[in-house]
């Protein structure tokens, strides 16, 4: 993930992990109310509230939580890009979520497990993202995907056929959620009219402050902005933070007749 989060919290800040990873620096950061990562670049890939671990900070992030709004029935989970477990440890306080997470970097998941509270218990997969989905054949009410190496995003991502996989997996009511970080407009187009090929309705979640876009892919209708604000009630534990700024922010593009998309 790419954000550029800017926070007087974060200094003064100490180094408590440094390694290489395929040439590239992951560097593990602690100031006295957090713990982030910087991995292939400056910007922070996950951050952990010291005081709060569940507590989900980043923006782009938090808007993964909409799945919860947006069907709360679902129970099966796939997050592609572990990162700093961000989402694993929010969820484990609902026992009722299966959550999958995908991680290509076993340097990654031993970091997590080092300094960002996943525990052994957690259903991690060490693979690429590609190399799963075409080879799964359980399917998922929720998929996340967050697929960055440093601050490029995985090629995969300009793939049809990741797209095509990703429908075979996802279940008839199912609901794919995508972090972008796309340079140019053009681009973006690009893959969002890939995606349409197989996915009916979609929703974007742009961001203020940050330059990444969520895509909300489903094969049915996505929950109105004010559905989705009711539907915080059933998750009273959540602490959600900016959801309603978030929840502002996200624009329904006009449905498509899959058959007449190809």
């Amino acid at each position: 993930m790419i954000d550029k989060f800017n926070n007087n919290k974060l200094f003064p800040h100490r180094i408590i992990h440094q390694q290489f990873i395929k040439g590239e620096k992951l560097v593990v950061k602690e100031s006295a109310t957090y713990r982030w990562f910087e991995y292939a670049g400056c910007s922070i890939q996950s951050i952990m509230s010291l005081s709060n671990p569940v507590q989900i900070i980043m923006p782009v992030t938090q808007s993964f939580l909409l799945f919860l709004l947006i069907n709360p029935k679902a129970l099966n989970i796939l997050n592609l890009g572990l990162g700093g477990a961000a989402l694993e440890r929010c969820l484990a306080q609902y026992s009722e979520f299966s959550i999958t997470s995908i991680e290509s970097s076993s340097s990654i998941v031993d970091m997590a497990k080092q300094h960002f509270l996943l525990t052994n218990q957690s259903n991690v997969i060490c693979t690429t993202a590609e190399e799963f989905v075409a080879s799964s054949d359980q399917q998922y009410d929720v998929i996340l995907s967050d697929l960055f190496i440093g601050e490029q995003g995985s090629s995969c991502l300009l793939e049809e056929q990741f797209y095509q996989q990703l429908i075979n997996i996802t279940t008839e009511n199912g609901l794919v959620l995508i972090n972008l970080y796309v340079e140019n407009a053009q681009k973006l187009t690009d893959i969002l009219l890939t995606i349409r090929k197989y996915f009916s309705y979609l929703a974007l979640v742009e961001f203020k402050n940050f330059s990444n876009i969520v895509v909300i892919a489903s094969r049915v209708g996505i929950a109105s902005q004010q559905q989705l604000k009711r539907n915080k009630l059933l998750f009273t534990e959540m602490d959600w933070q900016e959801i309603d700024d978030i929840i502002e922010q996200i624009t329904y593009l006009p449905a498509c007749n899959i058959k007449r998309c190809y």
